[in-house]
């Protein structure tokens, strides 16, 4: 890929970042799927733009629940993380599990959910610790798949947990 083609996907990401901030996801979409053709090929990608491109695609997704392009780009996204022989208990791998775990449970795949949140609980919470709004955060997701499951208990159980801790964090619970 030309250097030129290379400062085109950098410029065009920083415009896709900033038409998400001004919620306007559909043009940044488009741009991030130009930015994709080019950013896949890639063999020097020195400041991560296929990264970023993967993210934002993956964001777009979810957001819109649509399951198979979520777990695409999010699967990308690890297979990126091996390429870079990135650690397996390395932070970004927990938050792309948390993603694929709520992506599965829009998708109503309950089983697959569970074993993802799973994944991103042992990987994050030795780097959060217990009393953080990140392992807060984990638990409010086990608990909506617990109760969309029917497993009221147990969804009882992490709902009251992540509000303890955001009231104790933040002097209420998030929304």
């Amino acid at each position: 890929v030309p250097l030129l083609s290379y400062e085109w996907g950098m410029s065009s990401l920083k415009q896709s970042n900033l038409l998400i901030r001004i919620q306007r996801y559909d043009d940044a979409n488009m741009i991030c799927e130009q930015i994709y053709k080019m950013s896949v090929a890639l063999k020097e990608d020195p400041l991560n733009l296929h990264w970023f491109v993967l993210k934002n695609l993956a964001g777009y997704h979810s957001q819109n629940k649509n399951l198979d392009k979520t777990e695409q780009y999010l699967k990308e996204q690890l297979t990126w993380l091996d390429s870079k022989s990135i650690r397996p208990d390395a932070e970004e791998r927990g938050w792309i599990y948390n993603q694929l775990g709520i992506a599965y449970l829009n998708g109503k795949l309950y089983k697959k959910g569970i074993d993802m949140l799973t994944k991103a609980e042992k990987i994050l919470l030795p780097i959060y610790g217990h009393q953080s709004q990140e392992y807060a955060t984990i638990l409010h997701n086990k608990g909506r798949l617990a109760q969309l499951e029917g497993k009221l208990d147990e969804a009882k159980q992490y709902l009251e947990e992540s509000v303890k801790i955001q009231i104790e964090l933040e002097g209420k619970a998030m929304d």
